[in-house]
């Protein structure tokens, strides 16, 4: 999706007479690997890659509804309680399917992605097998 959108930022940037994109090329025009290096390190401040079912649970842990961290309007890592009692805590049935997906692919990778607007909500949990297709495991959509 972000490769569309290069062609398009490259001219909004460097045509838009909007402070904004005036402050982007105060230095000359923005070129689109600019553009696209920009893209990819935002995507990478939202997604967190694992490799083994133990740093991937150790994370998860983190989303706990009743951490004291996660109660009240600063909450760090919002999760609503019923997904975390239904599909997120440790012992459920998808976290033994996690688990299980851990143990009999070797080279998976699970990642957690956070919503763009609130870094703090988990927005989805995918998983990619070695040179295989990602699956979406989980949404909160």
């Amino acid at each position: 999706m972000g490769l569309v959108k290069v062609p398009f930022a490259f001219l909004a940037i460097n045509l838009s007479p909007r402070q904004h994109a005036r402050r982007a090329r105060q230095n000359g025009m923005v070129t689109p690997g600019a553009i696209w290096h920009a893209f990819t390190q935002r995507r990478a401040r939202r997604e967190r890659i694992f490799n083994t079912y133990a740093a991937w649970r150790q994370r998860m842990d983190d989303y706990d509804p009743q951490l004291p961290a996660n109660q009240g309007p600063q909450a760090l890592n919002v999760v609503d309680q019923n997904e975390w009692n239904l599909y997120l805590a440790p012992g459920t049935v998808f976290d033994g399917l996690i688990n299980a997906i851990f143990t009999n692919n070797a080279g998976l990778t699970v990642t957690l992605i956070v919503h763009k607007s609130d870094m703090n909500r988990l927005k989805r949990i995918e998983a990619q097998p070695a040179g295989g297709r990602v699956a979406i495991l989980w949404s909160d959509a």
